[in-house]
């Protein structure tokens, strides 16, 4: 299973409708924020090393840890 790291863990959904130029109502859904996987894993990390009293460099560090996952899940299957 690949694994983008830019996908989104919790998008939310906002339906908008409006009336087009005949009067006909247009519904549209739209994505709208959420973090990425990577950003998601990160912070996860992070909680980690916070909970750990580990306070020095843990953004860069939770940001490695996240990549490291991701790249973890993406090597093919033997």
């Amino acid at each position: 299973m690949k694994t983008d790291p830019n996908d989104l863990i919790k998008p939310e959904h906002m339906t908008q409708s409006h009336l087009d130029s005949n009067n006909s109502i247009v519904v549209e859904d739209k994505t709208i924020g959420g973090l990425t996987k990577r950003e998601y894993f990160a912070g996860l990390a992070m909680q980690g090393f916070i909970s750990d009293g580990k306070l020095i460099n843990n953004a860069r560090s939770a940001v490695k840890c996240a990549d490291a996952l991701i790249a973890e899940l993406n090597k093919e299957q033997e």
